[in-house]
């Protein structure tokens, strides 16, 4: 049985430690609304404009850790 590969999000990890949040399987709005310090309805702009793209799940949209630093590797700020 090969070992599990564990993955490295730098940015994402840099945010949380900043925040002092622990990594989490998925994010919800609210979540992801409070890592960046901005308001849900953001988050919502953001995923209007495919800036964040969220998975879509029975009745809700999460992210995943990849999403939130493919996010984060594409903003120019």
């Amino acid at each position: 049985m090969e070992p599990t590969q564990v993955q490295n999000y730098p940015l994402l990890d840099g945010v949380l430690t900043a925040r002092g949040k622990m990594p989490q399987a998925m994010y919800s709005n609210q979540d992801v609304a409070a890592l960046f310090g901005v308001g849900v309805r953001t988050i919502q702009m953001w995923i209007k404009k495919k800036a964040l793209v969220p998975r879509h799940l029975p009745g809700k949209a999460r992210f995943l850790a990849i999403d939130i630093e493919h996010f984060l590797t594409a903003s120019k700020r």
